[in-house]
């Protein structure tokens, strides 16, 4: 079974996608904070994350470059998605 985590700010967000990915028979983690992703990347093997850049808690930037960084998650596979109209990527 794949796993997959969500971060994203916005609950309702979040409840919408895990239905899409547990109807596929995949396992869902969902993260409202970037803290709270990386307690749950440390805690678990993750297959995939699907990424908010836009969030006010943690930078979603940073989120991004820890998983990059980390050896436990480096291999982790990332969506990206933002809600900002003037967003410049440069990872």
């Amino acid at each position: 079974m794949k796993s997959i985590l969500i971060v994203n700010e916005n609950q309702l967000y979040r409840k919408a996608v895990s239905q899409v990915y547990l109807k596929l028979f995949c396992k869902v983690y969902e993260a409202s904070t970037g803290l709270e992703a990386q307690s749950i990347i440390a805690q678990n093997h993750i297959d995939l994350a699907l990424l908010d850049l836009s969030k006010r808690t943690v930078d979603g930037f940073a989120l991004y470059r820890w998983i990059e960084n980390e050896n436990k998650s480096r291999d982790i596979p990332i969506i990206v998605s933002s809600s900002e109209k003037n967003h410049s990527f440069a990872f």
